[in-house]
């Protein structure tokens, strides 16, 4: 019924313990101590969901206003698509703001009409406007800009368009002098600079993709039977030139046939070739096959791979991912997926990272942001300001669901953290991009 084991890769046993203790999520889990296992927990209560959860303890509200306020962040693309025809080049952006349940339209002087949705009892009371400075479309080619000449510049990083502070974001590590910089880097810093937002971390910081183990040990993991599913840890098999272990993204199937893949990150796979296994484990600590790598890209155009399921019988994937129990979450070992959607800024979204053992929350910040990591600058990802300094990832949580209402918003990539390992953000690619050059829906 299962992918014959004879081939498997051996699971990884050596123990960093700087490192976050790195674990596979699983269907039936089954936690393994540095030294024994531990029986198996029962199912939990599956709500509230992950995101009710952490509105609830972030925003100080009952579990009803949190569900109102989350929906309400559903609304921003409707209320996106009228007031950015209104508005044309006066447009400067869209935001929610979980913490008082509105929506603001920035404006950089033109009214803004909201007639339209007069007689909308969910949005009664909750539109803003707000007079901006500059327009969205003058920050992002700001930022175009700055990114090119930055772009292989150490102790600059050129972060995206905020929209609440209606600037072009630059981070500039610890030491970092502007009048250094080249020259026509600090020229055009210095002509926009009423535009900028400019902060100083404390101590250098650089961005980390989160694909390989680089030595760190499985040991501690949690191992998972099926259905396959969105949040495990995926191995790459003998032979095959996988940077290491990563993340399941999300069960997705062919537009064309049905048949059954896996999303992840595309930098998980090497340049060459395209065609690499990936194995996972059952909660006995069997490995079995996964599939092998059918499309990837890791590109400017995006970072997302796709793997064909070899034994569908066998694995019985399902639209799900795993909930990690934490501060703010219940652990759900079969969180339901209905479908994809993009984001907005001030959306409340939650990743699962395999290898952390953890399932975080954060605020969407930016959107459409460009990002140079393994060599590569993959644009139009988004960015996630966490709940604390230490909710980014490790090595082996890259391509890990990132989600939201039992709807996947995305597949975590990358973050960004100072050299004392502080957490500043952490960036995620769209899935509905990765969908689309696919070839692939969910469910």
């Amino acid at each position: 019924m299962y992918p014959p084991d004879n081939a498997a890769p051996a699971r990884r046993r050596t123990v960093v313990v700087a490192a976050a203790a790195s674990l596979i999520l699983s269907g039936v889990f089954s936690y393994i101590a540095h030294t024994s296992r531990a029986s198996a927990a029962p199912p939990p209560t599956k709500t509230p969901a992950p995101e009710v959860s952490w509105v609830i303890r972030h925003a100080g509200v009952d579990a009803a206003t949190a569900a109102a306020r989350l929906a309400l962040q559903d609304r921003v693309p409707e209320v996106n698509a009228v007031v950015t025809k209104q508005l044309g080049a006066n447009f400067g952006g869209i935001w929610s703001d979980i913490s008082t349940g509105t929506i603001t339209v920035a404006t950089t002087g033109r009214p803004v009409d909201f007639s339209s949705f007069d007689g909308d009892t969910q949005l009664a009371g909750r539109l803003k406007q707000l007079t901006v400075r500059h327009s969205l479309a003058d920050l992002e080619a700001l930022n175009a800009k700055l990114f090119l000449l930055a772009r292989h510049t150490d102790g600059v990083t050129i972060a995206g368009v905020s929209l609440q502070s209606n600037s072009v974001l630059v981070h500039l590590s610890a030491g970092t002098v502007l009048a250094a910089l080249p020259a026509d880097l600090a020229s055009a810093i210095a002509s926009a600079r009423t535009a900028l937002s400019i902060d100083t971390l404390a101590t250098p910081a650089a961005v980390h993709a989160r694909s390989c183990s680089n030595g760190q040990g499985d040991w501690g993991a949690i191992d998972c039977n099926p259905p396959l599913r969105g949040g495990i840890s995926i191995d790459p098999g003998p032979g095959s030139w996988g940077w290491g272990p990563c993340t399941a993204g999300f069960v997705a199937r062919s537009k064309s046939d049905a048949k059954p893949y896996v999303v992840t990150a595309g930098h998980c796979d090497s340049t060459t070739p395209t065609s690499d296994a990936w194995w996972a484990y059952f909660a006995n600590l069997d490995a079995h096959k996964v599939g092998n790598t059918w499309r990837r890209t890791f590109a400017s155009s995006g970072d997302y791979a796709s793997i064909a399921v070899a034994n569908p019988t066998g694995w019985s994937p399902g639209s799900y991912v795993v909930v990690i129990a934490g501060s703010d979450t219940t652990r759900d070992e079969l969180y339901p997926i209905t479908g994809a959607v993009g984001s907005s800024v001030g959306d409340v979204v939650c990743t699962t990272l395999s290898m952390s053992s953890a399932t975080y929350c954060g605020i969407v910040t930016r959107l459409g942001v460009s990002v140079y990591y393994n060599g590569v600058t993959v644009q139009n990802l988004g960015v996630v300001h966490p709940d604390t300094n230490y909710e980014c990832g490790v090595n082996g949580d890259s391509g890990g669901p990132v989600y939201r209402g039992g709807k996947a918003r995305g597949i975590y990539e990358a973050d960004y953290r100072t050299s004392g390992n502080a957490c500043v953000e952490w960036y995620y690619q769209g899935i509905s991009a990765a969908l689309s050059a696919l070839n692939l829906t969910i469910p």
